[in-house]
């Protein structure tokens, strides 16, 4: 009997144990408490009665084999609780993150027109250290009432410290949640420092205006409850429509918009949420006019840019422009660019350069053997060695074109459909044909092979593959 209640004993202290695991991996602690107090409540009913009894000697210590179960127990559920608190492996992990990087802030200057952004920072300062000179990633947002209460805030702001050590603060508050704002540092973001993303022109702006004057046109027309308030950093505008500058010199700039370009500066935009139809006030700090062409030359730079850190093509969704560098000449680069376009279609002209995007120089004139259509891609594995595609606007067909000699001259890549005797067993379960098989994928390497993939139309998963063991000269149909 009294070993049945030594076992029962093991067995009560296993399951508690089992319940503490399942709430730390899981989580559901309302759930799993009433049974878990339960449980404990007995084991430990149980275990008193046997340290009495043991003291009056009226019961015998544990057996080696009911002492080595009991070790083993408390090994294994202490490495699989152990366990839940390393990162990303349970809920207890989460916990304790939480626990370490989320403050919660007494939210005391909450009223836009009396403390403006700048309250709010005193707030979390009070709480933690934040940097003097903080950026904010994407946007900030402020949702206020009439009399200026906020009732919530949405941002990612960071710096960083004396140190130079980055800072990340994710701020969130809801009124109707909770009072304190909930501030989680230590987040992962892609910080890039740019002083486009600057915080501080948004409490300059503060100083500079009167906020419940500024909504006042919205208030006039639309008696809202909840107001809101959107902060991005710099930003461009191509129309004064909605658009406000703080300061006399700025309305001149925005008077030149009517020849065209845009004005860039700090702006934030007034808005009622859920409201569409409503058009936002944006209200700009110091906006610098952009003519035409040096908007032109700054976007080019920044695709220039873009193309040179990546491994692939990047294509210029402004005029649809097609650019490559060659990954191991990173100043020698290759451009697509559209000479003309007409029904969805675009012809194009090669255009080379050695200096980085500094100057380019045409190359080649009668791309795709005189073809209309959209560029697939442009890919050069050498200097001089690579590729170049086009399609048509439905995606269902493509040609490759290969030079050798750095763009000057093109031949197309013709594929030994003949080779293909039999179709893959997956492709045979769509019912396709050989002749269905039309869009050619831009050429790349694997495992030492020049590979392309034909399938029926862009994207699609089902495929022929073909593979060059000679730079292009030759192709050979692969059956996998």
């Amino acid at each position: 009997m009294k070993k049945s209640v030594d076992w029962l004993i093991l067995l009560l202290y296993a399951f508690v144990l089992y319940q503490v695991y399942q709430i730390c991996f899981k989580g559901g602690l309302r759930s799993r408490l009433p049974l878990l107090l339960i449980c404990l409540g007995i084991l430990i009913v149980f275990l008193l009665v046997k340290l009495i009894l043991r003291g009056l000697g009226n019961w015998p210590s544990f057996s080696r084999i009911r002492l080595i179960t009991f070790l083993a127990i408390t090994l294994l559920f202490g490495g699989l609780i152990t366990y839940t608190g390393i990162p990303y492996h349970g809920q207890l992990s989460w916990k304790i993150m939480q626990l370490l990087n989320e403050k919660q802030v007494e939210f005391v200057h909450r009223n836009l027109y009396q403390d403006g952004v700048y309250g709010l920072l005193k707030d979390i300062r009070k709480k933690m250290n934040v940097p003097d000179t903080l950026y904010v990633l994407d946007d900030f947002s402020v949702q206020f009432k009439k009399n200026g209460t906020i009732t919530k805030v949405d941002g990612f702001l960071y710096g960083r410290d004396t140190s130079g050590k980055v800072q990340t603060f994710l701020l969130s508050y809801d009124e109707a949640q909770s009072k304190k704002l909930i501030v989680q540092m230590n987040g992962k973001a892609n910080t890039t420092f740019d002083e486009a993303a600057s915080f501080a022109p948004l409490l300059q702006m503060f100083n500079q205006m009167d906020i419940r004057t500024k909504i006042s046109p919205l208030t006039v027309t639309n008696d809202a409850d909840v107001y809101g308030l959107i902060y991005t950093g710099k930003r461009q505008f191509t129309t004064a429509q909605g658009l406000e500058s703080l300061d006399e010199k700025g309305r001149e700039e925005l008077a030149k918009l009517n020849n065209g370009g845009a004005v860039e500066g700090f702006a934030v935009s007034l808005f009622i949420p859920q409201r569409e139809d409503i058009l936002p006030l944006r209200l700009i700090m110091n906006p610098k006019y952009l003519t035409p062409g040096t908007i032109e030359q700054s976007q080019e730079k920044q695709i220039i840019n873009q193309s040179q850190q990546s491994e692939t093509w990047t294509t210029d969704s402004q005029d649809g422009s097609v650019y490559y560098f060659v990954p191991e000449q990173k100043s020698i680069g290759y451009r697509l660019k559209v000479a003309d376009a007409a029904a969805g279609s675009r012809y194009y002209v090669l255009e080379k350069t050695e200096d980085s995007g500094t100057h380019w120089q045409t190359i080649h004139e009668n791309l795709f053997a005189g073809v209309a259509g959209v560029a697939e891609g442009i890919e050069f594995f050498t200097s001089d060695f690579g590729f170049i595609g086009v399609t048509g606007a439905s995606q269902t067909h493509s040609q490759i074109f290969m030079t050798k000699d750095g763009g000057k001259t093109f031949t197309e890549v013709l594929l030994p459909f003949n080779q293909v005797k039999e179709m893959p067993e997956k492709v045979k379960t769509y019912g396709l044909k050989l002749e269905d098989f039309q869009y050619l994928s831009m050429p790349f390497y694997q495992e030492g092979k020049l590979v392309i993939h034909v399938s029926t139309s862009a994207g699609e998963t089902e495929y022929l593959s073909f593979y060059s063991q000679d730079e292009g000269v030759t192709w050979t149909f692969e059956n996998k």
